[in-house]
């Protein structure tokens, strides 16, 4: 195989152990993530864009999540690879000293990451008004609107990260074991980085987290109250004989929030692997940042909380089509056909994964 052949070379380098393996094993995983958390989100992209003249703010939202998905890995995968390969080589140093191009190589992955935590984000808001407040929802789902949504979830991470890529403000700090630089926040390096920390900590973890928090909050109080009106007109009914049933508009409007709730537990579900893909990232940030001291495995730490944000890349774009019901539809239309026409196990499994829920 093309990997056991670039893996096998240059053994001779005396490199430590634990370094090595680990860069083996993220190797290993950058190559299963490229190809699953690529492709997913370019079925996902395709499967969104076919619906084009039918679009609306969730399917647009949802089209920009699986870009900045795909985007993170394909970048991720162009920067870090031969970054990691040179690590297992024992090719190291491999920056000689903490230039813009070596900043550029952790910057780039963080920038992504930056803007897929910020879709997760702005789904959240959006789920939040699609259900407790869709006549606001309908205001600003304009065509201009969502561009300009779309905009700011790509321009906002930028100041985060670009002052210390080009080394103005709270630069990459250089780690001289293996000549890489890391987008650490070390406090004891002065007032910058104190303020850089602060800033990140705000910005990248607290107020998302906060506002999807409050956003889902809210949307369970709606549930709930929507729950006990249709549990009151259901139980007026059988007493009333109709006499007490709820107009069309307010059946048409709890049809409707239905329906956004059944979207808002699927930006649940993703939200929540989400944040569970970047937990490690996040706590391994801050810990670091309270250790005055480079230790020499600081680069084999952040490749492994990198490897963690993979898994919402390679499952989100999984659980949005397998909830779709138009793509499960596609599935039992066409894969039992065309690629598993003699297997009656294997098409009874299709048939059980892509049952409706």
């Amino acid at each position: 195989m093309i990997i056991e052949r670039i893996l096998n070379e240059s053994q001779s380098n005396d490199i430590h152990h634990g370094s090595k393996a680990g860069a083996l094993g993220f190797i290993i995983f950058q190559f299963i993530a490229l190809v699953a958390g690529s492709l997913g989100n370019i079925i996902l992209c395709l499967f969104t864009v076919k619906k084009w003249s039918h679009m609306r703010l969730h399917h647009m939202l949802t089209l920009n999540l699986a870009l900045s998905e795909a985007v993170y890995i394909i970048a991720s995968f162009a920067v870090l690879f031969p970054l990691t390969l040179k690590i297992y080589r024992g090719q190291t140093p491999i920056h000689l000293e903490n230039s813009i191009i070596c900043r550029f190589k952790f910057g780039l992955p963080l920038y992504f990451s930056l803007v897929n935590i910020y879709s997760m984000t702005l789904l959240a808001i959006i789920r939040y008004l699609a259900v407790v407040k869709p006549i606001r929802l309908y205001k600003i789902s304009a065509g201009k609107n969502v561009v300009i949504m779309c905009c700011c979830n790509w321009i906002l991470p930028l100041p985060l990260v670009l002052p210390q890529v080009l080394g103005w403000w709270g630069k990459f700090i250089f780690n001289h074991y293996d000549g890489t630089c890391l987008p650490l926040t070390k406090l004891s390096l002065g007032i910058d980085y104190i303020v850089m920390f602060i800033v990140r900590t705000l910005l990248i973890q607290v107020i998302p987290f906060t506002i999807i928090l409050i956003c889902y909050w809210r949307i369970y109080r709606e549930f709930l109250r929507s729950q006990r009106r249709i549990s009151n007109f259901n139980y007026a009914n059988d007493f009333t004989d109709g006499e007490s049933m709820m107009n069309g508009q307010d059946r048409l409007l709890n049809l409707r929030r239905r329906k956004e709730m059944k979207l808002a537990v699927t930006i649940l579900i993703i939200i929540l692997i989400c944040q569970l893909s970047y937990f490690p990232m996040a706590i391994g940030t801050i810990l670091d940042s309270f250790d005055p001291i480079i230790r020499p495995d600081i680069t084999k730490k952040a490749l492994i909380v990198i490897s963690f944000s993979y898994i919402s890349c390679i499952a989100n774009p999984l659980i949005i089509l397998f909830r779709n019901e138009h793509f499960r539809a596609i599935l039992r239309r066409n894969i039992p056909a065309w690629m598993f026409r003699n297997s009656k196990a294997i098409s009874t499994i299709v048939q059980v994964i892509t049952i409706k829920k």
